[in-house]
Order: structure tokens, then sequence, then C-alpha cells
């Protein structure tokens, strides 16, 4: 018991206000400590080497010359392909596994084309014909005449 205030260090110490801060998560603290960095995909089997280990990207971003990583040099079993411009994290990727990759199977993929598949046209675009429908549902004569050409003037 403190002779001034009259209690023990303790109780005054929890009657105080809670100036303590939360403290990180360990998953928190694990992303906190981690490199960024740019690996180059070889082109051969769409593998990026990270601290002397081969790392598979998905074939989704096969297309990616330049790829940017996040990763800890002393724990590689989580590392993940991030937006260089955003850091938010795209997927995570994993160590080749060479048993697997020395059997020698591989499927088939498909090629990948330089300019992004643009739909096909089909009739009237849809905002478009919204608005045609809106427009015609208010019952007014068309907003539009085309004026008369020599062909077809009285």
């Amino acid at each position: 018991m403190h002779s001034e205030i009259g209690q023990t260090p303790l109780e005054r110490f929890l009657q105080g206000p809670d100036v303590g801060r939360p403290s990180p998560s360990s998953d928190e603290l694990r992303s906190a400590f981690r490199l960024k960095t740019s690996r180059k995909q070889r082109r051969s089997d769409g593998t990026v080497s990270i601290e002397g280990r081969r790392f598979e990207v998905p074939s989704r971003l096969r297309h990616l010359e330049r790829l940017w990583v996040r990763y800890a040099r002393w724990d590689l079993s989580r590392v993940d392909l991030i937006d260089p411009r955003t850091d938010v994290i795209l997927c995570p990727i994993h160590p080749v596994d060479k048993i697997r990759n020395a059997e020698g199977l591989r499927r088939r993929l498909e090629p990948v084309s330089k300019e992004p598949a643009l739909p096909s046209p089909s009739g009237i675009a849809p905002l478009l014909g919204k608005l045609m429908r809106e427009y015609a549902a208010t019952g007014l004569p068309p907003a539009y005449l085309p004026t008369p050409t020599e062909e077809n003037d009285p």
C-alpha cells in the first residue's frame, strides 16, 4: 500500500485511463517485414527465381514479363505476387514441385494473344438500347427527323 495515494500501485494502474495500443497480430507482423522486388518471368516454363528457388506463376499471368513479388528472405513458404502500383496481393505463388515436374506430363496451354479479346458487336449498344426504350415509352414523336434528300424529294 502506498502511503500518499492509499492504494497499491497495481490498483492505481488499473483505475487509470488505458493508454496502451493493441499489438498487431503475428500475421500482420510477418507481412510487414517482407521485401518487395521485381522478377523477370522465364517464358520457357512460367517460373520466377527467388533466393535460388523456382516458383510457379499462374498461367493467367504468363503474359507478363515483369512480376512484382513480396517475400521474406528467411521464410519462402509465403511468397505473393502483387500489383506494383497499389501493393494489393494478386495471388500466392508456390515452389515448383520437382517430382511432378520430372514426370514430364504437361497440359496444353492456349496461345496468349497480344490484344485483349473484344466482344463481337451484336446490334445496338446496351445503354443506347435502354435510352431508346425509355424515350419510346414517353410517347413523344421521334427527336430526330432525317432531312429529305434529292432522291426522295417530292
